[in-house]
């Protein structure tokens, strides 16, 4: 069944970031002078979230971030961006909050200085009635794998209330397994490593993923579903989905244009074996169209549609 009602719920990294339009990459003391600068949102819940926002998703965000001079600027972003954005450490100080980023022009290749994660996260606990608010009328709960101590709850509530965990899978963090458990789909980058070299999507399915997807830049995204979702008389658990040749002008957060596509897609169809093609291909219709753009949401105004029609088996 579709939803136009369905809310989104991302939790995860939101960041302040400077970015800067370089004609190469500066080397060792090396001073360039940019092309251009703007200051933006970062971090891939936050991303995701604008992203949904943006393709007409109803969108919170979870994010710790504390109180720092940059927070005007992330509210700002946020609340243009048509996000509700809960911060659990709002009142503490927050001493590096910024993130450099580096985009070159041309090729849309990037580099990234993280100002990291705020501190006084792992003393977050999230009460029943905060969380209960937090998952009112939700369809998808999309998490990146930071601010575990709040994600693993609010991922824990959603899987026990039926509602489909969605696991931005960018890179392997210390303690993911706990949030692992709890999750639906994960879509993985090329970059993620497992554990003790494991393959990926090995990785992901023994850990209790139902479904399991990894993403390759222009490479086809591969999908594999497991035995325990798989309806009988289905045969097919593993396949590709092929992603649109573009003309790139900047990659900078097309991964979590992916996510957030995806995130907005299984809010409106559901999460199924007959419905993962259709949100994938999606995801990755819209994650090849804003790489033809510059920024995270300059692709925004004329997105590709969803198609909300009888799924395909």
């Amino acid at each position: 069944m579709t939803s136009s009602l369905q809310v989104v719920l991302a939790v995860g990294l939101v960041t302040a970031d400077v970015v800067h339009v370089v004609d190469r990459m500066p080397a060792v003391d090396e001073k360039i002078v940019g092309r251009q600068q703007r200051l933006d949102v970062g971090g891939p819940a936050a991303n995701a979230a604008r992203v949904a926002a943006a393709l007409g998703a109803t969108v919170r965000l979870v994010a710790p971030f504390g109180r720092s001079a940059a927070r005007s600027i992330v509210a700002e972003a946020l609340g243009e961006a048509g996000v509700r954005w809960h911060d659990p450490i709002a009142r503490l100080a927050h001493p590096s909050p910024i993130s450099t980023v580096l985009v070159t022009a041309g090729t849309g290749e990037r580099a990234v200085i993280s100002g990291g994660g705020p501190p006084g996260v792992d003393r977050i606990s999230l009460s029943r009635r905060r969380i209960d608010r937090l998952l009112a009328d939700v369809g998808v709960v999309l998490v990146d794998g930071h601010g575990l101590p709040v994600a693993v709850p609010l991922a824990a509530a959603a899987r026990d209330r039926g509602i489909p965990v969605l696991l931005d899978a960018g890179s392997f963090k210390p303690g993911l397994e706990r949030l692992v458990e709890h999750v639906d789909l994960a879509i993985a980058s090329a970059d993620f490593r497992a554990p003790d070299g494991q393959v990926t999507l090995d990785w992901l399915l023994e850990a209790g993923v139902g479904y399991v997807a990894r993403s390759a830049g222009p490479a086809p995204v591969e999908v594999r579903i497991s035995d325990r979702v798989r309806p009988a008389g289905r045969r097919r658990t593993a396949y590709r989905i092929a992603v649109p040749h573009v003309r790139v002008v900047d990659t900078l957060g097309a991964g979590d244009v992916l996510h957030g596509a995806a995130a907005h897609a299984v809010a409106r169809l559901g999460l199924s074996p007959v419905t993962l093609p259709r949100i994938l291909r999606y995801a990755v219709r819209v994650a090849a169209h804003s790489c033809r753009h510059p920024g995270v949401l300059g692709w925004t105004v004329d997105p590709p549609t969803l198609d909300l029609g009888a799924a395909q088996p």
